[in-house]
Formats: structure tokens, C-alpha cells, sequence
């Protein structure tokens, strides 16, 4: 393949911006095709890149001049901004188009030459009724398009110059938002919703007037398919999409994708657009030529609005919180105070169960479940419940690949022993598809996470359950208030376990539940729990049963008692948490926030960030954020690379677990706590986008 060089003259502009995002993509293939690109604009500093086996050169047009061959020319040198144009400066443009041309042909005169026209014909000035200045702009930037397309035509017939006529109607794509004044309307609607939270809509017809809207990239790639067209002197062509989509739909997509509000700015005077403007591109004639590209309007928007995200947070001053930010914080009010004194005070003797009989009715009523039983740690009732099922020695339990020690810590602590199934790379929850060519003969048992606080698919897994006769234990630790459906997470299987510890949504520093609707699980948990002394026994300390000891105080009961009562608070502001990193943070296919499954309504407990790309650990982003006083740590470890395995008899089983064993160090947990505020959310995207952008993160797994 022989490959050719080609100059964008003009890419500081809004389109030549477009070309320099598309040829600095590290997923664009297109620039293989090149040995090297000319970037001309006044404002370029003359460097050179390497990109791939492509020089990038940016050049003024001073150094332009020295360039002694070239293939393609793309003129973008005069402005897509019709308010630039006057009665005084229309003919500059033409002028100066004229005097490129004959330099640009001389020099060049076997190169083809592409120009961007306008598609949008204003009509006369003598139309105009209202915004003359505005009116008279528009006819002049049009009749500055029809004289330059006449004199490129004769040009072209005179010279036998090889000059393709793009008539470009709307256009979108990234481009220094937060320093340009940009007049394109998609460009923007995202300016607004990203730095103002608000779009705003001048126009209050905005739900009749349309538009069609062609993503940056699409643009490109159709214009490097169009500049190896064979054809006889000059070509003229439509460029745009041929998906209409109103004003307000338009911004409705992007509010989608943002959560920004939309504001329609009201007027006494109707708004209505001139009928003599065409804002559609006939495409017939192109797409005879060309193999057209034009990918889904939402995919391209999600598209620019991420990487407009990089360019505000690299070309941004981002300051950093005066104090470390914690990746966790509880929510302590009035009532909490005043319940623990109240337990302090009162709760002794023959009192002494108050807040347990309290906190058990409160958590029974909330979740609707029939049994509860307060713990010392979710560890504690994990160990508990295991008992409970009568699990132990010749048994096996499945257990996901990544999650806290605690849930094979519980398994081992009976006797049995921990078989590991792969997660799922978007939830980090156990692979349901995975469970059942783990099952075997011993298999009691299969413990589920709800990874911070979204549900797995449990549907699935208790259908497995079924099938193969095997209890179901639900580690909801990080769950508390989290839904599948109608039900609460740790409700659903034969019993569940809810923490208290110090970093999760309701705390009393440590402490656990332990839930479940089977009347003989509970029983024997109770039990098992006070020594092994039954509730009924008559006889003092008489010990029937092997038992442990995995009480909670009344303090701690009292301060989680106080806590529950703002959890629909607490679940309101978490929410509110995740859609602000939701909507700043850049996000992709390899890096995104760990989803919940469509049934699942999410605590969101710790807003879980993935970066799947091979060359990034962690460790990195961690050091990097303490830097920059915000505090985060990394998702767990495989259970299975432990040390604390080799002392044991039996041997793990390793194997089908690629997933986990790629992901474990892809993920950091980004400070969650309640007390969060909207403009650290923003520091903290900011840095994060700062830097995936600085290390090319975005790029291919």
C-alpha cells in the first residue's frame, strides 16, 4: 500500500479541531494509511509526533511553505461561524481563498484540494425582519460560499485541478469547550450540561424545529473516503446525516446521558426559523460514492461528551481538596446521640435487652423477614448461619472468586471446604453461568456476595439451588437497603447477613445481623450464639450444644437503632453520589462504574470504578489520587492467592477463573461517604479523568 501525506489548513477551528481528535486516536486505523499529517494553523508552535508509523506535524504557515509534496489538501481556513461574517470582511475570506489556491496549486498542482462549503442558504438580507446584525451575517457568510464555490469551479475547469465542494451542514464533536466559544448547537448543549448542569434553549419552539446532527469521527472518515474518489476536475458533495432529530429531543438525549436539567427559554414574540434555510443533507449522490459512515446519534453523543470530559479536566486547573478525603463516612445526627446516652443511661439490668428487642423488631419490620439476630460482625453471623444449616466437615461451599476474606474464613471455621467460581467482569459479583461446573456431590451450599451493594443475578443462582438441593447464604454485608425486585438483598435465600462495620451506610463501628425467614435455621442460630444454651433451657448455664458467642451490646444496637431510621435519607444521598460520578466521570466500554443488574436497586455502597486496560494497576491511581488528598482503595484480592491457603490439607481448585484473575487489580473504590458534596464529586472526577487521559487508559484493553 502506498501511503500519501495530507494537510488540514486550518484545524484551530472548530472542524480542524475534529480532524486532530480523529488522527490522535489511538483506535484509529485510518492514520496507517498516511506517512505523514500537516496540522496548519497560525496558532501551531511547529512540533512533530510520532504515531504509529505516522508523523503528526503541527505547523504555522510560515513552515507550511516548506513542505515540498503533498497529496490531499483540506481547506478549512475560513470560518464555520456565519456571525464572523460582514459586509466588511465576507470578501477577506474569498480573497484569501483565491490567493491560497494559486499557491496551494503551484506548488501542489498533482494534490487534490477538498473545501468546505456550507449546505445552510440564508436567503437575501433584505429579508430580514428582526436581529438584522445577526440576518445580515448569515447572507453574508452564504454569499461568501457562493462566490468561493463559483471561482472554485472555474479554477478547477481553467487549471484541470482536481477540487471536490464538501457542503457541510451540522456537525458535533469535542473541542475545548471550557476555552472556545463555540457556535455549534450539540457542542453547545454539552458545554452547558457539563459546566452549568443546565441547558438552556433559546428558541421556545425547540420541540418543532429539527436539525441533522453527524459525529466528528463519522465526518472524517467519510471525507478520507471521499479525497480518493477518481472523478473528471471538480466534484461537489453533501455532508451531513440524514437522521433528524428536534432541538429539544436533542437535548433530552443529552440529559441522558448527564442528568442536567433542561431550561426553555420563554418569549412573547414567536421564534419561528426562516423557510428559505435547509439544515438536511441530500446524501444520495454520496453515498453512491462512498461507503457512508454514520453510527447511532446516543453512541456519539455519550462518545463526545467522555472525551469532552478529558478536555475539562486536562486543559482545567484542577485544585485539590485542602483535607484527605475518605473513601467512607457515616452519618451521625441528634438521634444517634441521643439513643446511645439513652442506652448509656437506661439499658441495664432489667433493662438490659432493650435496644435488642428494639433494634430485632425495627429490622424484622423494615425488611419484612421473620427472624433476626444481632451479631458481633457479619463474620461472626456468617459463621453462625453456616452452623445453622448443620455445614461442616466433608462439605464443600461455592463461594466468588473476589470478595473479603470473611465469607471462606466462615466456610473453613466449620470444617468445610471453599470451592471458587469466577465473577463477572461488570459487577464483580459470582458468574452464575460458571456455578454448576463447580458443583459436585459435597456441595452443601453456595454463599453469594452482593459486591458494594449491587445484587448478583439471584434469580439464576437459587434456580441452581433448586436444581441440586443446596442451601443459599447471602452475604448482603455491603447490601443493607439494596433491592432485587420487591425484595431486600439478604432476604431472599435461606438466610442472610447484614455489617455494621465502621465504613458501611449504618455503623456502630463494628457489628452484624443475621436474617432469614426458616423457623429452624433461627432456632439452632440462637442457640448456637448464647453458648449453646437454649432460650428455654430452665437450668443456669447449662450448655447443651456446641455454641459460640457472636452477641452485640445494647450501645451498638442503639447507635444502628438511631441509624435505620435515616436510611431512606441515606439511600437518597447515595444515589445522588453515584449519578454525579456517573455523569462526570469518562466512562467506556473497558472503563466504567460496576453496574447493577436491570432488577437491582442499588445502595451504592462504594462507587466501584474499573479500568480494563492491560497496562494499569491500581496501585498507580491510588498513589496518585493520596497525592492529591483523596483517599481510595483497591477492590479485593482473589481469595484464592492468599498464603494463608498453604496451611490447610485440602488444595484449591484454580482453575476457570481468568476473569478474576485480570480484574482483581482494575478497580479502586472512590470515596462514597454520605457527606460528599457535589463540587468535591467533581475534584475527584476531574482527577481521575486527568488521569486515564494522561496515561491513554481510554484506549483498547
Amino acid at each position: 500500500m502506498i501511503k500519501k501525506k495530507i494537510a488540514i489548513l486550518g484545524s484551530s477551528g472548530n472542524l480542524g479541531g475534529y480532524f486532530v481528535h480523529f488522527f490522535n486516536s489511538d483506535l484509529n486505523s485510518q492514520i496507517n494509511k498516511f506517512t505523514d499529517v500537516y496540522f496548519v494553523s497560525r496558532k501551531n508552535n511547529n512540533k512533530t509526533e510520532k504515531k504509529n508509523s505516522t508523523n503528526l506535524h503541527y505547523l504555522n504557515y510560515k513552515n507550511f511553505k516548506k513542505i515540498k509534496s503533498l497529496d490531499y489538501i483540506i481547506y478549512l481556513a475560513s470560518s464555520s461561524n456565519s456571525k464572523k461574517y460582514t459586509s466588511s470582511n465576507y470578501k477577506y475570506y474569498y480573497i484569501k481563498l483565491k490567493q491560497d489556491l494559486k499557491s496551494l496549486y503551484k506548488k501542489f498542482p498533482k494534490s487534490k484540494f477538498l473545501y468546505f462549503s456550507s449546505g445552510a442558504v440564508y436567503g437575501d438580507k433584505k429579508k430580514t425582519n428582526s436581529n438584522k446584525i445577526y440576518n445580515f451575517s448569515k447572507y453574508y457568510y452564504s454569499l461568501n460560499k457562493k462566490m468561493s464555490e463559483i471561482h472554485l469551479k472555474n479554477f478547477s475547469k481553467q487549471y484541470s485541478y482536481k477540487i471536490i465542494i464538501l457542503r457541510g451542514y451540522s456537525f458535533f464533536g469535542p473541542f475545548l469547550l471550557n476555552k472556545h466559544i463555540n457556535s455549534f448547537v450539540v457542542n453547545n448543549f454539552i458545554k452547558q450540561s457539563l459546566t452549568t448542569n443546565i441547558i438552556k434553549i433559546d428558541n421556545p419552539n425547540c420541540k418543532k424545529i429539527y436539525r441533522s446532527f453527524l459525529c466528528y469521527d463519522d465526518l472524517v472518515k467519510n471525507v478520507l473516503e471521499i479525497i480518493k474518489l477518481k472523478f473528471q476536475n471538480y466534484l461537489i458533495l453533501n455532508m451531513g446525516s440524514d437522521q433528524k432529530i428536534s432541538l429539544y429531543n436533542l437535548a433530552k438525549k443529552i440529559q441522558k446521558i448527564t442528568g442536567s436539567k433542561i431550561y426553555i427559554k420563554q418569549s412573547k414574540s414567536k421564534i419561528y426559523e426562516s423557510d428559505e434555510i435547509s439544515y438536511y443533507p441530500n446524501l444520495r449522490l454520496l453515498k453512491k460514492y462512498i461507503n457512508f459512515h454514520q453510527n447511532n446519534l446516543d453512541k456519539s453523543l455519550e462518545k463526545v461528551i467522555n472525551l469532552e470530559k478529558f478536555e475539562l479536566s486536562h486543559y482545567k486547573k484542577v485544585t485539590k481538596p485542602k483535607n484527605l478525603v475518605l473513601t467512607s463516612g457515616p452519618l451521625i445526627t441528634d438521634n444517634e446521640k441521643k439513643y446511645v446516652l439513652d442506652s448509656v443511661t437506661n439499658s441495664w439490668g432489667k433493662y438490659k435487652n432493650k435496644y435488642n428487642d428494639k433494634l430485632t423488631t425495627q429490622i424484622k419490620k423494615k425488611f419484612k423477614i421473620k427472624y433476626a439476630i444481632p451479631c458481633s460482625s457479619a463474620t461472626g453471623a456468617l459463621h453462625l448461619a453456616l452452623e445453622a444449616m448443620g455445614i461442616g466437615k466433608n462439605d464443600e461451599v461455592i463461594l466468588p472468586a473476589i470478595s473479603w476474606i470473611a465469607i471462606a474464613r466462615a466456610v473453613t471455621l466449620v470444617g468445610a471446604k471453599p470451592v471458587f467460581v469466577d465473577v463477572c467482569d461488570k459487577t464483580l459479583n459470582i458468574d452464575p453461568e460458571k456455578i454448576e461446573n463447580k458443583i459436585s456431590k459435597k456441595t452443601a451450599a453456595i454463599i453469594v456476595v452482593h459486591m458494594y451493594g449491587y445484587s448478583c443475578e439471584i434469580e439464576k443462582i437459587l434456580k441452581i439451588c433448586k436444581k441440586y438441593k443446596i442451601k443459599l447464604l447471602e452475604d448482603s454485608a455491603p447490601a443493607l437497603g439494596s433491592m432485587n425486585k420487591n425484595k431486600y438483598l439478604g432476604t431472599i435465600g435461606d438466610a442472610g447477613v447484614y455489617s455494621f462495620q465502621g465504613a458501611k451506610i449504618v455503623t456502630s463501628g463494628e457489628g452484624g445481623m443475621l436474617i432469614t425467614n426458616n423457623k429452624k435455621i433461627y432456632d439452632k442460630a440462637l442457640t448456637i450464639s448464647n453458648f449453646g444454651i437454649k432460650s428455654t433451657e430452665m437450668k443456669y448455664y447449662w450448655v447443651r450444644y456446641n455454641g459460640l458467642k457472636y452477641k452485640m451490646s445494647n450501645l451498638q444496637q442503639s447507635m444502628i437503632y438511631a441509624q435505620l431510621k435515616s436510611l431512606n435519607y441515606i439511600l437518597e444521598k447515595k444515589n445522588i453520589i453515584h449519578n454525579l460520578y456517573k455523569k462526570y466521570l469518562f466512562n467506556n466500554k473497558n472503563i466504567y462504574l460496576i453496574e447493577n443488574n436491570k432488577n437491582c436497586r442499588p445502595n451504592h455502597w462504594m462507587n466501584t470504578l474499573i479500568i480494563k486496560n492491560k497496562k494499569f494497576n491500581n496501585k498507580t491511581i491510588i498513589e496518585y489520587l493520596y497525592k492529591n488528598n483523596i483517599d481510595t482503595r483497591p477492590i479485593f484480592p482473589m481469595i484464592t492467592e492468599y498464603p494463608m491457603w498453604k496451611y490447610y490439607s485440602f488444595k484449591l481448585n484454580k482453575e476457570n477463573l481468568n476473569t478474576s484473575k485480570f480484574i482483581f487489580n482494575k478497580g479502586i473504590n472512590l470515596p462514597s461517604g454520605v457527606n460528599l458534596d457535589k463540587k468535591t464529586i467533581i475534584k475527584i472526577c476531574n482527577l481521575v479523568n486527568k488521569f486515564i487521559y494522561s496515561n491513554k487508559l481510554y484506549n483498547s484493553i
